[in-house]
């Protein structure tokens, strides 16, 4: 066995201040990892469905997955007071399980979330399945995800990925349904403004990339949203070198 830990904060450059959500409102955690059982981690730790997204656009990045997150009404990036389980690689199945209490001591349910991740990798093929189930506060200060401004929330991603020799396909669907509340501060938030309404909402995302030499890699994605909107991404990375 072996003990883990992880502190990750950002700072404004522009002026020395730190994030209006604390200094350590990215990764902030302690614990015991192991070959036979797997990991486990007490804190601050990112939504396995955030990260799992991610794998599945072969060509995005930090801004990308924002967007996408944000419209879908997912965006729920780091959990807080959060337990997180990560299983050992099982023959290239791997999975994660994260518990994010509520911030109110002797609250069970009231802004908690239930996250979790499954990954399947078998040589160039990759199957994914992730989700999330949050509770709506029904105070200031309960919620355990870093986005407050949320209700009732629950979304579920199925994708695939597949990468033979210099290029990478990928498909995904997604379903994000959005709760009514009436919670303090308005019909869908705690504090705040909505970052989308209330209701169901089914998208399919598709991705390519291509490694056209060491350094230099092209692609694109399409994100499309049954209710009308959608997001092109195309990019083209050159590496500088092997650390940048």
């Amino acid at each position: 066995m072996s003990a883990v830990f992880n502190v990750e904060g950002d700072i404004e450059v522009t002026n020395g201040t730190t994030n209006s959500n604390g200094l350590f409102r990215r990764k902030a955690f302690a614990g015991v990892s192991s070959n036979s059982f797997g990991t486990v981690k007490l804190g601050v730790e990112i939504n396995p469905l955030i990260a799992l997204n991610s794998e599945l656009m072969p060509l995005a990045g930090n801004a990308v997955s924002t967007m996408t997150s944000t419209a879908f009404g997912y965006a729920d990036f780091f959990t807080k007071n959060a337990v997180t389980w990560n299983s050992p690689n099982l023959s290239g199945l791997e999975a994660t399980l994260q518990k994010g209490m509520s911030n109110t001591i002797g609250e069970s349910s009231a802004g908690s979330t239930t996250n979790y991740g499954l990954k399947y990798t078998n040589g160039g093929l990759k199957l994914i399945a992730a989700g999330q189930d949050r509770k709506a506060a029904v105070a200031a200060g309960q919620q355990s995800a870093a986005q407050t401004g949320a209700t009732d929330k629950k979304a579920d991603i199925l994708g695939v990925s597949y990468k033979l020799n210099d290029l990478t396909v990928s498909a995904a669907s997604i379903k994000s349904t959005i709760g009514t509340s009436g919670k303090v501060g308005g019909s869908c938030t705690v504090a705040g403004t909505c970052f989308i309404n209330a209701g169901s909402y089914k998208g399919t995302q598709y991705g390519v990339a291509y490694q056209v030499s060491p350094v230099l890699v092209v692609g694109a994605s399409r994100t499309n949203a049954t209710s009308g909107g959608n997001l092109t991404n195309m990019q083209a990375r050159y590496s500088l070198s092997k650390r940048t």
